[in-house]
């Protein structure tokens, strides 16, 4: 694909520019952990948390974020857009130091290949900017985790959130004939994202981490993040990060999560603050991954989890990925 030729070499690679690092932060995989508490600790990195720019910005909506609404579109955009959109993640004429570019959204709903051809065209505007490329970090979560704390987070947009209303979502998603190769289902498809990506940038180019080893090897974790990004003396500082460990408002425990209330339309000040108040004391119930729900999307995920943990090394059978 366009821009692998000059892209397979490593982090030493001898062209000049320092490195554009892209963090594909699929949702649910520890992404807001990574930016609040992670990535601020390397030391000569300069970030971009959910960068915010009005390029693509419709007027009277709210900005989502610059990659989020880049990676909406067709990715031809890097081709005559390329130079303005990274402009105005980091203004600077020549980049001096390597840039780390971390969005949750960009992967929202995206297909592996439809993530690919985005960044099959960003490598080239990225070296035109100044840059030697373009290497990505790709998470990844069990998908039964993922899953059930994907649906707690979105419930208050479900009429009827319930256990059942839940065991049919999972349906819908593990079903060929409606949304197992679509939107969140190919999401989840890990060894497919991997793939595609590492067919664009080259295998050297993309670290895949895994949301359990953040979980229970923080040490492992640290080291694997680091010496990716040749930053190995943040990796203490990280680790005792994230042995603290971290509060997730939704999870009840690994197989529960508490439901939000219904959302409703919004009005005057005191009838916003009422129902905030009422939604803040409301008891929506939670949800359960059963163990033969677990079962079935394991099942459905299997032969990607397995393929994923050959190409990348990583040990999934540990965390009951298979």
């Amino acid at each position: 694909m366009q821009g692998q030729e000059t892209l397979e070499h490593d982090h030493t690679g001898t062209t000049a520019g320092p490195w554009l690092y892209v963090h594909i932060g699929i949702p649910k995989t520890g992404t807001t952990a990574l930016q609040r508490q992670v990535f601020p600790k390397l030391a000569g990195f300069d970030l971009a948390m959910k960068p915010r720019s009005d390029l693509f910005r419709r007027e009277g909506t709210v900005d989502p974020g610059l990659f989020r609404l880049v990676f909406n579109r067709c990715p031809e955009v890097w081709r005559h857009r390329g130079a303005e959109i990274l402009r105005d993640v980091r203004p600077d004429a020549v980049p001096a130091r390597p840039l780390l570019v971390s969005e949750e959204g960009m992967s929202s709903g995206k297909s592996p290949h439809h993530l690919a051809a985005h960044f099959a065209l960003m490598a080239p505007a990225a070296r035109e900017a100044g840059y030697t490329g373009v290497r990505a970090i790709l998470s990844i979560r069990r998908q039964d985790q993922w899953l059930g704390s994907y649906y707690a987070q979105k419930s208050d947009r479900r009429e009827d959130a319930s256990q059942e209303d839940f065991e049919r979502f999972v349906d819908e998603r593990l079903d060929p004939a409606q949304g197992r190769y679509e939107g969140e289902s190919m999401m989840l498809d890990y060894a497919a994202m991997l793939e595609a990506i590492s067919e664009t940038l080259g295998k050297a180019n993309v670290l895949p981490l895994v949301y359990e080893d953040m979980e229970r090897h923080p040490a492992q974790f640290a080291q694997t993040l680091c010496s990716y990004l040749d930053a190995a003396d943040a990796g203490q500082s990280i680790v005792a990060t994230l042995a603290q460990g971290r509060e997730n408002a939704r999870s009840g425990g690994d197989d529960t999560w508490q439901l939000r209330p219904p959302a409703r339309p919004a009005g005057t000040l005191a009838a916003r603050f009422a129902r905030k108040l009422e939604r803040k004391l409301a008891d929506p119930g939670t949800i359960t991954m059963t163990g033969e729900l677990r079962k079935r999307i394991l099942e459905a995920y299997e032969a990607s989890n397995r393929r994923f943990a050959e190409i990348s090394g990583r040990d999934l059978a540990r965390h009951g990925y298979f």
